[in-house]
């Protein structure tokens, strides 16, 4: 296998799985999800994979930092089109504390950061449980 099939194969299994992932936090938190978050959530595991393979010199908590950052601005992306221009009321953060046109607010950027920890954890077991045997 080459390493563009092999970077494609990588894509699909964190695609796939951070959007179950992400869909499962997401009902386990509010009780409903929609599909185009399973989509978001499998965007944001492969950024979160990139960050940490690709920025090794960085510790944990300046790649949660990045990582948050990377997930806030999916979710802006993902909320401004759903919610904003298809009308889709996936969520509406308005009422919360610093929010930008009720599509993300501070206090789920810093739950993303806390996120990102356990899902450092999942991208390092695909990568020594799956892409490493490859």
């Amino acid at each position: 296998m080459n390493k563009y099939e092999k970077g494609i194969k990588k894509f699909t299994v964190l695609l796939v799985l951070g959007g179950v992932v992400y869909s499962l936090i997401e009902l386990l938190w509010r009780g409903r999800t929609h599909p185009s978050m399973g989509l978001a959530g499998g965007l944001c595991l492969c950024g979160l994979y990139g960050i940490r393979s690709r920025c090794t010199k960085l510790g944990m908590v300046a790649s949660a930092g990045i990582g948050c950052a990377v997930i806030t601005a999916v979710e802006f992306v993902f909320g401004c089109v759903c919610n904003m221009m298809l009308k889709l009321d996936v969520w509406d953060y308005s009422n919360l504390y610093c929010n930008l046109l009720g599509q993300i607010c501070l206090v789920y950027t810093f739950l993303w950061f806390l996120l990102c920890f356990p899902a450092f954890g999942l991208c390092r077991f695909c990568k020594k449980h799956i892409f490493d045997r490859w």
